[in-house]
C-alpha cells in the first residue's frame, strides 16, 4: 500500500497546474509545510546549527594566537655605598730657595808631563851663566856705633844668588823636534838654608815648554848658597837667568 503525501500531491498539482516555478513558490511551500507538521524537524535543525557554531567558535579560538601578557618587570633598588678611597697627600709646596753666589772653581793646570830624556848623541846645551858671589852679603859693622838690637832678617831684594848646585834642565824633546830655543830669567826666592821655595818666569823665552822645563828644574834640583846679613842667613830674592841651546 502506498503511502499517501498530500504535500507531494499538492506539490505535483501545483507545478502542473502553474508552469512557472520559481523561488518565492518554494519559499510558501516551505512555510506552508512547516505549517501543517509535516517539514523537517525544526529543533534538529536548531541544535545542529547551534553544534555547528559551536564548532566554529572552538576553531577559531584555537587558531587565534594565544595573547601573552607582558611580564612587568620588578625594579629592583640596589643600594651601593661609596667606598672611600684613601686619598694620597698633597704635593710638597715647593720652598723657594734663595741662590747664594758661588766662586767660581777653578781648573786645576793639567799636569806636565815629563819629557823623556835625549840620547847622549842629542844632548843639546844648556848654558847656564856663571853668577858672581854674592856681593851684598858681606857683613858691614858702623865704624862708630855697635847696634844691640835683634838683626834684621826682611828677605834681601835684588841679591846676586851665588850657585851651590846647578844641573841643566832637561830640554824639552818637541822643542828639540821643533828647533826651539830661547833664554829664561827667573825670579828666585830662596831661603836662609839655599832652597829655593818660588820661582816666577820674569822674563820668558817665547816657548811656553822651554820656560816650564827652567821653572820645574831649578825648584827640584837646584840650591844656592845664603845670603847673609849681620853674620845672618837670610832669605834672598834674585834673578836666574837660563839657556836653552840647540
Amino acid at each position: 500500500m502506498t503511502p499517501s503525501f498530500p504535500f507531494g500531491q499538492q506539490h505535483v498539482e501545483q507545478q502542473h497546474a502553474d508552469p512557472r516555478h520559481g523561488e518565492g513558490s518554494r519559499f510558501e511551500r516551505w512555510r506552508a509545510a512547516l505549517a501543517d507538521g509535516n517539514g523537517p524537524d525544526v529543533n534538529r535543525i536548531l541544535a545542529m546549527a547551534a553544534m555547528i557554531v559551536l564548532h566554529l567558535v572552538a576553531v577559531m579560538l584555537l587558531l587565534r594566537p594565544q595573547s601573552i601578557e607582558p611580564v612587568e618587570a620588578k625594579q629592583e633598588t640596589i643600594l651601593v655605598e661609596p667606598i672611600k678611597l684613601d686619598q694620597p697627600p698633597p704635593p710638597p709646596v715647593p720652598v723657594p730657595v734663595e741662590r747664594t753666589p758661588t766662586a767660581p772653581v777653578r781648573q786645576p793646570s793639567p799636569p806636565v808631563r815629563q819629557p823623556d830624556p835625549l840620547p847622549d848623541s842629542q844632548a843639546p846645551d844648556i848654558h847656564v851663566p856663571p853668577v858672581d858671589a854674592v856681593g851684598e852679603t858681606t857683613d858691614v859693622i858702623a865704624d862708630n856705633a855697635i847696634d844691640d838690637g835683634p838683626p834684621d832678617l826682611s828677605p834681601m831684594t835684588g841679591a846676586r844668588l851665588a850657585y851651590a848646585s846647578a844641573p841643566a834642565p832637561r830640554y824639552p824633546v818637541k822643542a828639540v823636534r821643533e828647533g826651539r830655543s830661547g833664554t829664561v830669567l827667573l825670579q828666585v826666592v830662596v831661603d836662609e838654608a839655599g832652597q829655593p821655595i818660588e820661582v816666577t818666569v820674569s822674563r820668558s823665552s817665547g816657548h811656553r815648554d822651554l820656560d816650564q822645563a827652567a821653572v820645574r828644574q831649578v825648584l827640584k834640583s837646584w840650591r844656592f848658597q845664603p845670603a847673609t846679613r849681620d853674620g845672618h842667613p837670610i832669605r834672598a830674592i834674585g834673578l836666574v837667568p837660563v839657556d836653552f841651546r840647540l
